[in-house]
């Protein structure tokens, strides 16, 4: 009888003891379970694929050194968030041809030039409305040389760039909507007006490559130009919340965006970049979502590039029935690797 009881006070000991070390991790090391199960493991080394956030960001099997990653980053970043960061490798700016300014865009090569990125370069062909020019005869007026001078200007400012630059005409362009005027279903003058411009400018910038940029959306072959006239495909992903639920009762993952856009056009035979990646939300669902984008990114063997995109958007683009997404984030790279 003596030695159970002896025995039963020894388990009921440990027992208490364990419960004691587990109030004790949960009261002074509370962070540590809230941000991850990995004591003694540096964060900043890995992203971790996230699967739930039942105690919050739990860093899981699968892990990716940010070094083991094939592809590189740029990033569209007016606030200048990303500034300092050693990890960015292409600046992106957009310019309308309509109020072109070539000192902005030589002070902006100048600035990011000294970081060591090459730019890359999203042109906007508005049209002249000023000049009577509009909409619906946009790409005839490009052939016909009507935007010859501001083609001519553009392209001698780029080509005084220090590093290589992307060029990006008249991206999105099969998503017909009103947000672009170039996005119209004539895919054939569309594709005309694209060939006229990229020959255009290589006749004048030396060093550049092209970016052929659909959203990714059914119907974008219709405007292939052809891989004479394509350096780069370059695709857009966003997580935009209210409009996932909307259409599809939950938020969409990278991968379920993505997947499909990149099958769409991985038989064309060039490689491919992001042009344009974003998620609006909470803080938290921003993490997780970028984290399981970067832990996703070497299954695509011919994604090269990924360039986020660090601002809010702008009213009404995605609609009256949606409110204004906030793409930005602060350094990502501070919350991945």
């Amino acid at each position: 009888m003596k030695s159970l009881i002896s025995s039963w006070w020894k388990h009921f000991l440990i027992l208490t003891i364990l419960i004691a070390a587990i109030v004790y991790v949960v009261a002074i090391r509370r962070q540590d379970i809230i941000f991850a199960w990995t004591w003694g493991f540096n964060p900043k080394d890995y992203i971790c694929d996230v699967t739930d956030y039942t105690f919050s960001v739990i860093c899981r099997q699968n892990k990716v050194k940010i070094n083991d990653l094939k592809v590189n980053f740029g990033v569209y970043d007016p606030g200048g968030g990303y500034d300092n960061e050693d990890r960015i490798a292409i600046q992106h700016l957009y310019i309308s041809w309509v109020d072109y300014s070539s000192e902005k865009l030589l002070a902006e090569e100048e600035k990011y030039a000294s970081k060591n990125r090459w730019m890359l370069v999203t042109v906007e062909p508005w049209p002249y409305y000023k000049n009577g020019l509009g909409k619906e005869t946009l790409f005839s007026d490009v052939k016909s040389g009507s935007y010859d001078k501001v083609i001519d200007l553009v392209c001698n400012d780029i080509n005084k760039f220090k590093n290589p630059s992307f060029i990006r005409w008249g991206h999105e362009m099969e998503n017909v909507t009103e947000r672009y005027p170039w996005a119209q279903n004539g895919y054939s003058e569309y594709i005309e007006a694209y060939r006229y411009f990229v020959s255009r400018c290589r006749s004048v910038v030396s060093k550049a490559y092209y970016i052929w940029s659909p959203v990714g959306m059914k119907g974008l072959e219709k405007y292939w130009p052809g891989s004479d006239y394509v350096d780069y495909i370059g695709l857009s992903v966003y997580g935009f919340n209210e409009q996932d639920k909307y259409y599809f009762g939950r938020s969409l993952s990278f991968n379920e965006i993505f997947s499909e856009r990149y099958n769409r056009v991985n038989s064309f035979g060039r490689p491919i970049m992001i042009a344009e990646m974003a998620v609006n939300g909470s803080e938290r669902h921003k993490t997780n979502w970028y984290l399981k984008a970067f832990n996703s990114f070497n299954n695509y063997p011919e994604l090269m590039t990924v360039v986020l995109f660090n601002s809010k958007d702008v009213p009404g683009a995605w609609g009256a029935e949606f409110p204004v997404p906030d793409w930005t984030f602060e350094n990502i790279f501070n919350k991945v690797t």
